[in-house]
């Protein structure tokens, strides 16, 4: 099949990938994806550690 000459493009069909490749691929995107919240999680985490010993050192020279 092809496109109408207007296109100047030939259809070409897709090629599918089986569906364990799929099913890996989802895998990992799912893995990765995770990872990406652990880590933000984590930066969060650091964030608010920093921001409480900052709090506490103000509130230690407030008292000096």
């Amino acid at each position: 099949m092809r496109c109408p000459e207007e296109y100047g493009r030939h259809w070409r069909p897709k090629q599918r990938k089986s569906g364990w490749q799929e099913q890996k691929e989802e895998e990992a995107k799912e893995e990765a994806g995770k990872k990406r919240e652990e880590k933000e999680k984590e930066k969060k985490q650091t964030q608010k550690k920093q921001k409480r010993e900052k709090a506490i050192e103000v509130k230690r020279i407030v008292k000096e």
